[in-house]
């Protein structure tokens, strides 16, 4: 089962594969995450990251 609060490295991610899947996200999003973020650990952190910078880009 999938929690949303569960941390990605007990879902079998490990660091590099953690970038791998953000530069995913970016790439399929057409966004920039941002570098300093720490709450991109868990699933829910990284959607309403997500969510955030493409609803900041549909108002530009």
């Amino acid at each position: 089962m999938l929690l949303d609060d569960q941390p990605v490295a007990e879902f079998g991610l490990d660091s590099l594969s953690l970038v791998e899947l953000l530069f995913s996200i970016e790439e399929h999003f057409k966004i920039d995450l941002p570098d300093n973020r720490t709450d991109l650990n868990t699933l829910t952190g990284l959607a309403g990251l997500v969510d955030d910078i493409l609803a900041e880009t549909a108002a530009q």
